[in-house]
């Protein structure tokens, strides 16, 4: 299963790659739920495809709450930077995206790990 990241404005094949996080491929990949999650920063939206199984044991939601940490980091520190032509604070921005993608997926469990963050 991945998480996978598409910007509202088209990227370059090798930016989008790299601000992918990948997560193991289970055998039940084909028969999860997905969800799709939009958060936004400096006026960039970040839309990430969650697999919503993953939030059905507490050892897969540290898991996918790490996955959207290195997410939102990795979208911070390439894409939102060059998209407004400026240096923007990595704390504020990584703070931003990890808030709404947390809110967007509603689960107890994620809102716990992110409140002890």
């Amino acid at each position: 299963m991945t998480i996978q990241t598409t910007l509202t404005r088209s990227l370059g094949a090798a930016t989008l790659l790299a601000a992918m996080a990948v997560l193991p491929m289970s055998a039940s990949a084909a028969d999860e739920t997905k969800a799709k999650v939009t958060a936004e920063a400096y006026g960039e939206e970040v839309t990430i495809t969650v697999p919503m199984n993953m939030l059905e044991t507490e050892e897969g939601a540290s898991t996918l709450y790490a996955a959207l940490n290195t997410k939102a980091e990795k979208s911070c520190k390439t894409t939102i930077p060059k998209r407004i032509g400026q240096r923007v604070s990595l704390r504020r921005c990584k703070a931003e995206l990890m808030d709404d993608f947390v809110a967007g997926i509603d689960h107890e469990t994620l809102t716990s790990l992110h409140q002890k963050a």
